[in-house]
């Protein structure tokens, strides 16, 4: 992989790829997936059809909610090729998330990076899957695997 870190990024940039990034993870928080899905990268959309990534956020937001996040850019580089796609520019953000989640009461906090891609000008978000049906497939075993454990504690 041929990855060249810059150094004098322009605010504007950076700004660009953050606006984004909050765009997606408010329509996450909203539930507004469809919304969501016009921020992922068209390199993605070669893999994922907008109704698998609708499901699989669905599914994903039966066991975690977004309630709250926080956006840093950690670090910019210019010239990537991800799997044979050259892409101009790309930001790692780094974002803490405040979920709530089925399994505890209280508000869980995680860190991630998540990448931005500039392609053709235009900042996206970077899912970087291939296909979603096996991660569909497994969360709706775990969701009915936690629906049987909580209907059997209700009974008991």
């Amino acid at each position: 992989m041929n990855i060249r870190k810059l150094e004098d990024v322009t605010v504007e940039n950076s700004s660009q790829a953050k606006i984004v990034l909050k765009d997606y993870l408010t329509f996450i928080k909203e539930k507004k997936f469809n919304s969501a899905f016009t921020c992922v990268s068209d390199f993605d959309k070669r893999d994922i059809t907008e109704e698998d990534f609708c499901e699989w956020q669905n599914l994903i937001s039966e066991f975690y909610v977004l309630q709250k996040f926080d956006l840093d850019v950690s670090k910019t580089y210019e010239g990537v090729v991800v799997e044979g796609c050259l892409f101009e520019m790309v930001e790692e953000i780094f974002v803490v998330t405040k979920e709530s989640t089925i399994f505890i009461r209280d508000i869980d906090k995680s860190e991630v990076v998540k990448i931005v891609v500039l392609e053709e000008g235009q900042w996206k978000i970077f899912l970087g899957l291939k296909d979603l049906k096996l991660l569909i497939k497994t969360l709706k075993l775990m969701l009915n695997e936690v629906q049987t454990v909580l209907n059997d504690c209700l009974k008991s």
